[in-house]
């Protein structure tokens, strides 16, 4: 099997793909909790909690500052738009009734959304999208990201919390 190189991404785009990075990590830890079948609240609680800090911010960025740079019939931006809409929805669905399997289902289409735009969608945009306004796009979400230390005090993906309540 061969290895994948790593995609090297533009200065404008870099700083949404190194968040892509947070997203695979949830989906990690989302399917830790599973597999050791622990508390759906605690799974889900913590889902929420990426969202609501994180996750929501991201793809209202990449929808105002990112997808505008591609004609609104490419038909990856169509399918990109289409998995923002079903994500969100898996989101309310957890907030509505977290179970094993709302958990497994957002965590599988996370991953295969960001997936996606790691290796189709953000090389269109390099690609095709006027340099100007991509260099506009990426002063304003460099202006957008910011790291913030997550405060989250129940890590159940950690070995050592498998067993707290």
């Amino acid at each position: 099997m061969e290895a994948r190189k790593p995609i090297k991404r533009t200065v404008e785009i870099a700083p949404l793909s190194r968040e892509h990075h947070d997203g695979l990590l949830l989906c990690w830890k989302i399917r830790f909790g599973i597999k050791n079948e622990l508390d759906v609240a605690r799974i889900g609680g913590y889902v929420l909690y990426s969202w609501e800090t994180h996750l929501e911010a991201h793809f209202l960025d990449e929808e105002k500052y990112l997808f505008p740079l591609l004609p609104g019939d490419n038909p990856k931006l169509v399918r990109a738009i289409r998995e923002h809409g079903n994500i969100s929805s898996q989101v309310d669905n957890i907030r509505s009734q977290p179970t094993y399997k709302a958990l497994s289902t957002f965590a599988d289409e996370l991953e295969a959304h960001i997936r996606f735009e790691e290796r189709d969608l953000f090389n269109i945009i390099e690609q095709l999208a006027d340099k100007t306004h991509l260099e506009k796009a990426g002063v304003e979400i460099a202006g957008r990201i910011h790291k913030t230390e997550q405060i989250w005090n129940d890590n159940f993906w950690e070995k050592a919390n498998k067993h707290v309540l």
